[in-house]
């Protein structure tokens, strides 16, 4: 176990945070072997399998996080396969047995860190069926089956007929009814595939065709924040564009990869004209905050490396790439610090409201996924039955 804080890890973070990163280069093989490292540090820096949602500059390690870790889970399978890697595979099938350990009686996944109060979360529920999804297809053990029905099941019991879910949002959200829940949809519909259950399919379907009619002519979505005055996150907008490119190419439905690149396009001629993006954006596309969110930058590069395999258009390929080396700049590959060798904060500078001073989970999971979908054509969300197939070792 880590000690709960180290006074050296701020210092050096903090002085990153204030210098220039234009002297700093990457080397996105370093980048992506840092973040599995700092992945599997803040795994074992929990007892139990799950994964600590952060590493907070002031605090130490936070609790472990049902949510995040539910989605690391293909992430590290995958990486086990491509890299014949033994023990990444130990690591994910750890994680998804914890994830059984703490599934709620109603079959649903909790709100939050372990920490919080248990309250149910459609969310947090659709991402976990990631995890228990890619676990039954690397192992067939009943067990992951039994976890993904249960889950599939109490989502489909709390759909509303328009296909929205506005019940057990989250303990720790406002808002009345969320699009960044397609993302949600989108685990149901990878579970329903591989488990060939028809509802989960249409209810995911369902969930798609609400989203895209809150979309408004110019991209940007609707009810897409944590509350329903707030301005959405790059992040939350990542997420909509996530679950809907990924529900279109699972289903071969035409109409969510058009809305994705309906979405994606404003943010791509803000990127090339600028160089750079923020946190927050209105519903005109302006932004409303001048932090980044990191987050959402290495969510918005995996979508465009996803876009391009699907249309072919290399235009997505250069924004990614350059997106891509924007982020793998904040990412610590030198540090001599556990804590935070490989890790990613919610925001840049590490201040910025989302996330302030923590190294997260689930940015760094996006960060590799990114780089293993850039530089080994991995996507880490798709084809869970693949993971049958033999391991390779990685060219």
């Amino acid at each position: 176990m880590l000690r709960p804080a180290n006074s050296e890890v701020m210092l050096r973070a903090l002085r990153r945070a204030v210098l220039p990163t234009r002297g700093r280069g990457v080397a996105l093989e370093r980048n992506l072997q840092a973040a599995y490292q700092w992945l599997c540090t803040a795994q074992d820096a929990s007892p139990d399998g799950g994964v600590p949602g952060c590493y907070n500059l002031l605090k130490g390690w936070g609790a472990p996080y049902p949510e995040t870790t539910g989605y690391i889970i293909p992430t590290f399978l995958h990486y086990a396969q491509t890299f014949n890697d033994a023990d990444a595979r130990r690591r994910a099938l750890r994680m998804a047995n914890w994830e059984v350990d703490v599934q709620l009686p109603s079959g649903a996944v909790r709100s939050g860190t372990l920490d919080v109060k248990a309250a149910p979360a459609v969310f947090n529920t659709g991402q976990v069926l990631f995890g228990w999804t890619a676990a039954y297809a690397a192992t067939r053990n009943e067990d992951f089956a039994t976890a993904a029905t249960r889950a599939s099941e109490w989502l489909i019991a709390n759909q509303e007929a328009d296909g929205a879910w506005r019940r057990s949002l989250s303990a720790l959200t406002t808002s009345s009814v969320q699009s960044y829940n397609v993302r949600a949809a989108w685990g149901l519909a990878i579970a329903g595939e591989e488990f060939n259950e028809r509802r989960w399919i249409d209810a995911a379907r369902k969930n798609a065709d609400w989203t895209v009619a809150q979309q408004n002519q110019n991209g940007w979505f609707g009810s897409n924040a944590f509350s329903d005055r707030e301005v959405p996150l790059l992040h939350t907008i990542a997420y909509v564009l996530e679950g809907l490119l990924g529900i279109g190419e699972l289903q071969q439905n035409e109409k969510y990869v058009d809305a994705v690149v309906k979405g994606i396009e404003p943010l791509i001629r803000i990127y090339e004209q600028v160089k750079g993006l923020k946190g927050r954006y209105d519903e005109r596309w302006k932004h409303t905050v001048s932090w980044r969110c990191l987050t959402g930058e290495a969510q918005i590069a995996l979508i465009l490396f996803r876009l391009k395999r699907i249309t072919r258009d290399q235009r997505y390929a250069e924004v990614g790439d350059s997106l891509l080396a924007d982020v793998a700049k904040q990412q610590d590959i030198d540090s001599p610090y556990p804590e935070s060798y490989g890790g990613l904060t919610g925001s840049q500078p590490l201040w910025g409201s989302y996330g302030p001073f923590n190294y997260l989970n689930w940015a760094t999971k996006f960060l590799l996924d990114a780089l293993l979908l850039r530089l080994h054509g991995l996507d880490v969300q798709r084809q869970p039955s693949r993971l049958n197939e033999p391991s390779r070792v990685a060219s």
